[in-house]
């Protein structure tokens, strides 16, 4: 019992959306600065994570690459601008060219400077995962979390990642972990327990986790409620839930085969999902190829 609550007292405090980073941390230095202004936008990177806005992500993007530019040593800005070039490919928010192959370059380049640092570890591995080279993110997932099991950001992104690819229990484990761990953690941890009762076709479950990934700008919010009340036949809050999709992505029905395949999900359960679209109105083709 002593040594649960301390796990959950060290994650609380050093997690990216715990304590610390909520309050900005007074007077303190990120390691590897003596600029409070590059730590600030590192900061910036963490505001955006737990919120997972366009509005977020870029000013954190811009403040990241003007610290790395005065401070290219500065290994966390390293780590996050990797990690924020990841999302932009990602999510779709104010896109770069060749934003997998710059946060590439990033990570490795942070890794090369500090070999233990759990943050370019991750965005490593979340590179890996959004250019399909699963082989190289298992591994690199696996290092992530054991350079700090108890930092419980670490532990949902590469629960989720783990469990879009197909590795559900491990996944779904890792992201319970997480929440366990850290109460103050933001919406998109329930996706990976949405995917793992939905796939099972537990629809009533699937429902509780879509109801709390409550993130607007996110496109998920809206596409996980519209199949679980699809699939219960709730036509009234199945189209609600499609209304406010197309509202937010308006050419979702011809992407989706498109962005399910970029989060490496498994072809039988994207049509599952395609399925559970269909059912509450959405009229999504068959994909080309």
């Amino acid at each position: 019992m002593q040594d649960d609550i301390s796990e959950r007292v060290v994650a609380t405090i050093a997690d990216a959306f715990g304590i610390i980073a909520r309050t900005g941390l007074g007077e303190a230095r990120a390691s590897g600065t003596e600029s409070l202004g590059a730590y600030e936008c590192v900061l910036r990177a963490y505001a955006y994570t737990a919120l997972h806005t366009a509005v977020a992500q870029l000013p954190a993007r811009d403040c990241l690459e003007q610290a790395v530019d005065q401070e290219p040593d500065y290994v966390e800005a390293l780590a996050q601008l990797a990690y924020l070039y990841r999302e932009e490919y990602h999510h779709g928010f104010n896109p770069q060219v060749d934003s997998l192959d710059r946060g590439l370059e990033l990570a490795r380049r942070a890794l090369e400077l500090d070999p233990t640092h759990q943050a370019a570890q991750l965005a490593l591995a979340q590179i890996h995962w959004s250019r399909h080279e699963l082989d190289e993110f298992f591994p690199a997932a696996d290092r992530a979390v054991a350079l700090n099991p108890n930092e419980a950001k670490t532990l949902a992104s590469v629960g989720l990642s783990t469990t879009l690819a197909g590795r559900w229990d491990r996944g779904a484990a890792l992201i319970r972990q997480a929440i366990a761990l850290n109460p103050y953690h933001p919406g998109w941890y329930y996706l990976a327990l949405f995917h793992d009762h939905y796939r099972k076709g537990q629809y009533q479950e699937a429902l509780g986790e879509a109801q709390k990934i409550n993130l607007p700008e996110l496109w998920e919010t809206y596409s996980t409620l519209a199949q679980t009340y699809g699939q219960w036949g709730r036509k009234q809050q199945a189209e609600a839930a499609v209304a406010k999709l197309l509202k937010l992505y308006p050419d979702f029905a011809r992407s989706a085969w498109r962005e399910f395949r970029k989060r490496n999900l498994p072809e039988a359960e994207i049509a599952h999902l395609v399925d559970g679209l269909r059912k509450a109105g959405l009229p999504v083709p068959e994909p080309t190829t």
